[in-house]
């Protein structure tokens, strides 16, 4: 009976966040009907996705902070997501998704966008944290292309950190510096085999389950992707 309510609590706050990130479109859009000369600097979706992702990054650096060094896996999709094989060829996330090519318009800022850096080690962290800023001794945080390894998806906006986990993690806590993603990806075309209904990732073709839900924001994140497409929206405007 517990597992049950359990199950039922997610799958209710997974459609809660869902609901939320569609009325703030549909408020956008009103906003716009009363006042068409309206130019923010982004959409508000992202907003949304980012207040998500943050809550997953935080509990990584309160882990360091308190002591658990090692109590959390890695970031990534196959631990916050699914498993890649989408469909019964055997084709994978990577056949599907598209390469974008990386502009002047693909920066992203420490200060607001979504990346979700996973750092592991405590004295690392503590050093990263007492070194990096104006007036100490490393100085002001600024991107290290051979350390800061991040891959963008687009349309969300999400930065995967697979280097510089914890100099990019003090640059969120900072909130200073600026990076430009290593690859960027349009995961458009995987919402044509996969969606999830907050409890399971499933794919379309068959309606057989890829995995069970792991992280109810990430899930939702994937799913206001859907949104997002569905109303021709994007991180930065970048598709």
């Amino acid at each position: 009976m517990k597992l049950f309510r359990k199950k039922n609590i997610k799958k209710k706050e997974f459609n809660n966040i869902l609901e939320f990130a569609k009325e703030v479109i549909k408020q956008n859009n009103d906003n716009y009907s009363y006042d068409a000369k309206l130019n923010p600097e982004e959409h508000p979706i992202i907003d949304v996705i980012r207040a998500l992702g943050l809550s997953i990054h935080s509990r990584y650096v309160n882990a360091l902070i308190k002591g658990y060094s090692s109590s959390l896996p890695r970031i990534d999709m196959y631990n916050y997501l699914f498993d890649d094989t989408i469909n019964n060829k055997g084709e994978r996330f990577y056949d599907i998704k598209k390469d974008v090519e990386i502009t002047s318009k693909v920066v992203m800022d420490l200060n607001k966008d979504l990346l979700l850096p996973w750092p592991w080690e405590r004295k690392r962290f503590i050093n990263n944290i007492a070194s990096i800023g104006k007036g100490r001794f490393w100085g002001e945080w600024e991107q290290d292309d051979i350390n800061h390894y991040v891959t963008l998806w687009l349309p969300i906006g999400i930065g995967w950190v697979n280097g510089g986990n914890h100099s990019i993690s003090t640059g969120i806590i900072k909130g200073e510096g600026k990076l430009i993603p290593k690859y960027v990806y349009d995961i458009r075309p995987i919402y044509d085999y996969v969606v999830c209904d907050g409890e399971y990732f499933w794919r379309t073709e068959d309606e057989t389950i890829i995995e069970k839900v792991k992280n109810t924001e990430m899930a939702a994140i994937f799913e206001i992707g859907r949104i997002m497409t569905e109303n021709n929206l994007c991180y930065k405007s970048i598709l």
